[in-house]
């Protein structure tokens, strides 16, 4: 695939036997148009492969929608895997997105949004069958955040969402090997690091202020 296509009302690639994007989106809409809610749009073992690509997978108003494709591969560039529920009507609403598992490569990165994402109810879920490897007592990794703004951590009953949310790795405060640091401050801000060696597993500066990093001395790393 390359551009833009739209799946909605009855519209699906149910008889494809891979999907390869290649700076391409894909957005399968149940509640556009007619508003049909279809349960199997794409091939469930069609495998995956995203260069540059997004997805977006939007659920109907009041259902409990699911869509399953098959092995998801980040193979270039920076992706996007977005699944939305649409609240019309009630407090019940889903928006699933099930993929075999994952696989990333050449160094590609992945946005994981989503409505509510990771959360129990009226969430949209991105989930994988056979779980992905994590790092850091359950971060998918460096290259993988959630909504833009959080690294993307992975449990096996929610599926993906951002570290520090219930259910998922948390975020610490200092700094060690194989940690995930958040650096949080309510104002600017210098940071004087230790002497010597100061070591973390990933680094996440947060806030809207300014955060200055500074060494001991010149030879510190």
């Amino acid at each position: 695939l390359g551009s833009a296509t739209s799946l909605q009302d009855e519209a699906t690639l149910a008889n494809t036997s891979a999907l390869v994007m290649t700076y391409a989106t894909l957005n399968l809409n149940n509640n556009s148009g007619l508003q049909v809610n279809v349960g199997n749009r794409i091939n469930d073992a069609a495998p995956v492969t995203l260069r540059g690509s997004t997805i977006t997978y939007n659920g109907r108003a009041a259902v409990y929608a699911s869509e399953k494709m098959g092995a998801l591969t980040v193979d270039q560039g920076a992706n996007t895997i977005s699944a939305n529920v649409n609240n019309g009507s009630g407090n019940f609403n889903s928006a699933i997105l099930t993929f075999a598992s994952l696989t990333r490569s050449n160094n590609a990165t992945l946005n994981f949004t989503g409505s509510n994402l990771g959360q129990l109810s009226n969430s949209g879920g991105i989930i994988f069958t056979t779980p992905p490897a994590t790092v850091g007592g359950g971060y998918l990794g460096p290259w993988a955040i959630a909504n833009t703004t959080d690294y993307a951590a992975y449990n096996a009953s929610q599926g993906v969402g951002p570290a520090g949310q219930g259910g998922f790795a948390a975020y610490e405060a200092d700094f060690g090997p194989g940690k995930v640091t958040q650096l949080t401050t309510v104002a600017d801000r210098t940071l004087t690091l230790g002497p010597g060696t100061t070591t973390t597993g990933m680094l996440k500066i947060a806030n809207a202020y300014t955060h200055n990093i500074e060494f001991t001395a010149a030879t510190d790393v």
